[in-house]
C-alpha cells in the first residue's frame, strides 16, 4: 500500500492488523506524551515494524506514519505471519530483536530520567540492554564490587541494604 507525505498508517491504540515491511520511503513512530507525540524511531526500506501482532492481541502500542516523502508498505496479515516465520527463521530473529528493541525505547522514553535523551540514543541504549528478572531475596550485587552496569528497576521492587546491617533498608526502588 502507498502511503502519501505524513499519512497515518495507524494510530496509537488500535488493534494490530500483522507486521508492516517498509519497501521505499520512510515510516516514523512515535507514542503519545504529555506534550504530544514522542518520536520513537524513523524506519527507511526493509525495515518491519508492528511487531505486537505477533505476541497478542493487544493494541499497537505507538503510531506509525509516512515521512515526508511517502512510503511504500507491505502489510503481512496475521493469519499469513506464521507461514512466513516458519520459511524464514532469520526474519524471525529479527523481528524477535526488534520487538525487544521497541519495548524498551517506549519503556526508556517513559521514565523521567531519559526523557530528554535523544530517540537514537535510547535506541542504542535499548540495543545493548539486557533483561533480568530476580527472584525475592536474590542479590543483584555486593556492597564493594565494581560493576559497570546501569540498572534500571522496571517492575517490582528492589531493596538497598549495607553489609553492616542487612535488615535495615537504604532504600527501595521500583
Amino acid at each position: 500500500a502507498s502511503f502519501a507525505a505524513s499519512a497515518p498508517v495507524f494510530k496509537q491504540g488500535t488493534p494490530a492488523e500483522g507486521l508492516y515491511a517498509v519497501l521505499a520511503g520512510e515510516v516514523v513512530l512515535s507514542v503519545a506524551g504529555a506534550a504530544g507525540p514522542v518520536h520513537i524511531d524513523s524506519l527507511r526500506e526493509g525495515a518491519l515494524f508492528g511487531l505486537h501482532a505477533l505476541m497478542s492481541d493487544a493494541a499497537m502500542p505507538q503510531s506509525a506514519h509516512a515521512g515526508p516523502e511517502g512510503a511504500f508498505l507491505q502489510l503481512i496479515s496475521r493469519d499469513r505471519l506464521g507461514a512466513v516465520l516458519a520459511e524464514s527463521p532469520d526474519i524471525a530473529a529479527r523481528i524477535d530483536a526488534g520487538r525487544r528493541v521497541s519495548e524498551a525505547v517506549v519503556f526508556l522514553a517513559g521514565c523521567a530520567s531519559f526523557r530528554d535523551v535523544p530517540n537514537d540514543a535510547l535506541a542504542g541504549l535499548a540495543g545493548n540492554a539486557v533483561e533480568r528478572t530476580l527472584r525475592r531475596g536474590e542479590r543483584l550485587i555486593s556492597q564493594g564490587e565494581q560493576d559497570d552496569t546501569l540498572f534500571i528497576v522496571k517492575s517490582g521492587r528492589l531493596v538497598v541494604t549495607r553489609r553492616e546491617a542487612p535488615s535495615h533498608r537504604i532504600a527501595q526502588l521500583g
